[in-house]
């Protein structure tokens, strides 16, 4: 809801305040998990990907495929104006990449 026009955080602070509260009020456990999804995104391990598409049965040439083109993807880094020498990246999905996200999805599922 944050860093959205006309939208705060407030409502949802209020919202999981009165949930604390209430589990306090009934003695139950409450259990938080607080993923950070950019940072998450950019350590998948490429394994766990493919690992997840054979578990929901997606064919193996389309698997194949999507290897082909998330392996070998090399890039450099601008520093101070020069650039790093080529390296590959080993993990990770592209980002703004249209089938990155829906990568995600299924690992995350």
């Amino acid at each position: 809801m944050g860093f959205r026009s006309n939208s705060s955080t407030i409502y949802n602070i209020f919202v999981l305040r009165q949930i604390y509260l209430k589990f306090h009020e009934y003695n139950f456990d409450l259990h938080n998990i607080f993923i950070d999804f950019p940072q998450a995104f950019d350590t998948v391990h490429r394994v766990a990907i493919y690992s997840s598409l054979i578990k929901y049965n997606v064919p193996h040439k389309l698997i194949n495929l999507i290897k082909l083109t998330t392996q070998r993807n090399k890039m450099k880094m601008k520093v101070n104006n020069s650039y790093s020498g080529w390296f590959e990246k080993k993990t990770a999905v592209r980002q703004r990449d249209p089938l990155s996200a829906i990568l995600f999805s299924v690992l995350l599922d």
